[in-house]
């Protein structure tokens, strides 16, 4: 606890290799009769010292934060699992990249056989309503190119006024409800310094 209270006040933080084992399995998880499971953290963070209560903007020069897990089953079998929490502006891909994303797999699991991967049902991760627009929308954003995606989908009229429609009744509510907890929008004092920011973090909104 020491260490978190000095991290707290610092505008970078590296851990390496941090090894957490978990008070017990969670249910679900293949394979079954594991004996004990354990998480092992590494990430690299270097705040923005721009941002500041009033002008808002993207909070991290740097963000990198891999959970890579391993169960101990019996006769010293280990299995792996991971996810990766990325943060990458350059927008390079073939594919739609929002800028913040999380990726299950990872380096660590990179050369694993596949019969040393576990199945987890956790971690449960946030994430926004979709009704059928949405969610036809979500699979083909991440399945086809982004020029594909773009000139086959977004170009129609009536898709993008359908996938318009639904982002403004589902997802608006949703996030308002969300940025409600920070600043109520009677009085909300915040001022977007980056407008794009929204776009570079959900790249599929309709503007």
């Amino acid at each position: 606890m020491n260490a978190v209270g000095m991290l707290k006040n610092s505008d970078t933080c590296k851990i390496e290799e941090l090894k957490i084992t978990l008070p017990y399995i969670p249910p679900n998880i293949i394979p079954y009769g594991l004996i004990q499971l354990e998480a092992v953290i590494n990430i690299t963070t270097d705040y923005n010292k721009t941002v500041n209560d009033i002008d808002i903007d993207n909070v991290f020069n740097t963000y990198a934060f891999q959970i890579s897990f391993r169960g101990y089953g019996k006769g010293g079998k280990i299995y792996h699992s991971a996810i990766h929490l990325d943060y990458d502006p350059t927008n390079s891909s073939n594919y739609i990249h929002p800028w913040f994303h999380l990726t299950y797999g990872g380096h660590s699991i990179k050369n694993v056989a596949h019969g040393e991967l576990m199945i987890m049902p956790v971690p449960r991760v946030p994430i926004w309503p979709m009704d059928f627009i949405l969610g036809l929308d979500f699979v083909l954003s991440n399945f086809l190119s982004e020029s594909d995606y773009k000139n086959w989908f977004v170009a129609d009229s009536n898709y993008k006024a359908a996938l318009r429609n639904s982002q403004k009744e589902i997802w608006q509510p949703y996030f308002l409800s969300m940025a409600h907890h920070w600043c109520t929008f009677a009085n909300c004092q915040r001022n977007m310094v980056n407008s794009q920011l929204s776009i570079n973090y959900m790249p599929t909104l309709i503007l």
